[in-house]
C-alpha cells in the first residue's frame, strides 16, 4: 500500500478555509488564485510521496523475494513486496485457472498476455493486472513465501514485469535460472497457454481448484519409448535442456524390471513438502510439480522453487539425494545431463564411480542416492533421460 502523507490534511484545510472565506465574500480573486495554486502544488506532492515506495522498489533490482533464495524468483521481473488480498474484493482483475503455478509460470503467462504486474498467492494461484493502485489497495502483508508450496493465507507476492513497455523497472541482477542452448534454436510455443481463460475479469473465470500445487496428475504416456533397441545408444545431444523437464529412468526393450518386460515410466521426484532437506525418490511419471527440474550449469534446480538444488551430501543408501538451498558447492554439481538420448547422472564429487540411481530393479517410492556405477550398470538402472 502507498505510504500515507500529511499533505492531504493540508489540502483539506486549505480547501475548507478557502470555502469558508468565499462564503463570507471577503476573499479577493487573486487570493483565490493563490489558494488554488497552493492546493495544486500540494496535490502534486501527494502523488510524488505516494509513489516513493514503489520507485524505490523498482530501482532496486536486487530485491529478493522471500522463499526464493538470493533472487527475485523470476527471469525478468522485479519483486515489489508482500500484499494483502480479499476473496470478495480481488486486488487483480484477471486470474489464471488452477492452483499449480510457480513464480516462473505466472511471470510467463501474465507477461505474454501484456500485463505489467502479476501476483502469486495461496497454493500457486496466479493473478495478472496493470493498475498498480488497484493491486496494492488492500495494504501490505508480512510472511509471504513467494516460491513455496503455500505463499500464505490472504497474502500474495507481487512482481513488476521489467520488459513491459510502460515499466521503468530494471530486470533482476540475480536471475533464478540462466540456461542457454548450445546453438540458436527457433522459439517454441509457450507452454501452459491452455491455462489462460479468454475473459479479462476475475469473477467470470472458472472457480479456482483447491488442488495442492504438488498433487499428482497422470501424464499421457507415449506409445513408444524415446529410445529402443541397440542403435539408440549412440543418440546424444551436447546441449542441456533449456526449459523445465522431468528425469525419467531410462528403459529399453529387453529390460526386465520387477519380473516384467513391459515399458516402465519412473521419474525422479521430491518427497514431503519438497523443501530443503526433502529426499528424492522414484515415482510414476506424471505432470506433478514434484518432478519438474531445470538445468543451470552443472546444477539441477527444483523448478517450482529455484532456490533449491539437487544435492549429494554423501555416498551409498544412507545418504539419499536431497533438496538443499543452492550454494554452488561441489556437492550440488552433476555431470552427464543432456537434452537427448540416455546419460548417467553422476555427482561431480564421485565422478566416474558413483551414479544417481536406486537399489536394484526400480519400483514406486524407492529412494535415490549415489550408488556405485558398477552396480547400477549391472542392474540396468544406470541411465536417465530428459522426459
Amino acid at each position: 500500500m502507498k505510504p500515507k502523507t500529511n499533505s492531504l490534511a493540508t489540502v483539506v484545510a486549505l480547501t475548507t478555509c478557502g470555502a469558508a472565506l468565499g462564503q463570507g465574500g471577503d476573499v479577493r480573486s487573486e487570493e483565490a488564485t493563490s489558494s488554488s495554486s497552493l492546493r495544486a502544488r500540494y496535490e502534486v506532492e501527494i502523488v510524488e510521496e505516494q509513489t516513493t515506495h514503489r520507485r524505490h522498489l523498482i530501482s532496486n533490482s536486487n530485491n529478493f523475494a522471500p522463499g526464493c533464495g538470493p533472487s527475485s524468483g523470476t527471469y525478468h521481473s522485479v519483486y515489489l513486496g508482500c500484499y494483502d488480498d480479499r476473496q470478495d474484493d480481488r486486488a487483480f482483475p484477471t486470474k489464471l485457472q488452477g492452483t499449480s503455478h510457480g513464480a516462473l509460470d505466472c511471470e510467463r503467462e501474465c507477461s505474454r498476455h501484456g500485463y505489467r504486474y502479476f501476483g502469486r498467492q495461496f497454493k500457486g494461484q496466479c493473478f495478472c493486472g496493470s493498475d498498480y493502485d488497484q493491486i496494492v489497495r488492500h495494504g501490505t502483508e508480512t510472511g509471504c513465501n513467494c516460491c513455496g508450496e503455500n505463499v500464505g493465507a490472504g497474502k500474495m507476492c507481487i512482481w513488476e514485469n521489467a520488459n513491459h513497455s510502460d515499466s521503468q523497472a530494471t530486470a533482476p541482477v540475480v536471475a533464478p535460472i540462466l540456461p542457454q542452448p548450445a546453438t540458436p534454436e527457433p522459439s517454441a510455443p509457450m507452454p501452459h497457454s491452455h491455462l489462460f481463460a479468454p475473459s479479462g475479469h476475475t469473477d467470470s473465470l472458472p472457480a479456482a481448484s483447491t488442488t495442492n500445487i504438488f498433487d499428482e496428475a497422470p501424464a499421457k504416456e507415449p506409445a513408444q519409448s524415446v529410445a529402443h533397441g541397440g542403435n539408440s545408444h549412440s543418440i546424444f545431444s551436447s546441449s542441456k535442456p533449456t526449459k523445465s523437464f522431468r528425469l525419467r529412468l531410462y528403459w529399453q526393450r529387453g529390460y526386465n524390471w520387477q519380473n516384467s518386460s513391459s515399458e516402465k515410466f519412473w521419474c525422479a521426484q521430491c518427497t514431503g513438502n519438497c523443501s530443503s532437506g526433502s529426499r528424492l525418490q522414484l515415482g510414476k511419471c506424471s505432470s506433478t510439480n514434484r518432478q519438474k527440474w531445470l538445468a543451470v550449469g552443472d546444477t539441477v534446480v527444483f523448478a517450482p522453487n529455484p532456490s533449491l538444488c539437487m544435492t549429494a551430501s554423501g555416498f551409498g543408501s544412507n545418504n539419499p539425494i536431497r533438496l538443499a538451498q543452492c550454494n554452488g558447492g561441489r556437492d550440488q554439481k552433476f555431470s552427464g545431463l543432456t537434452e537427448g538420448g540416455r546419460f548417467e547422472l553422476q555427482p561431480v564429487s564421485g565422478l566416474g564411480v558413483r551414479c544417481v540411481s536406486q537399489h536394484h530393479h526400480p519400483k514406486d517410492k524407492e529412494t535415490l542416492y549415489p550408488e556405485k556405477c558398477s552396480k547400477t550398470r549391472s542392474t540396468k538402472t544406470t541411465y536417465w533421460q530428459v522426459y
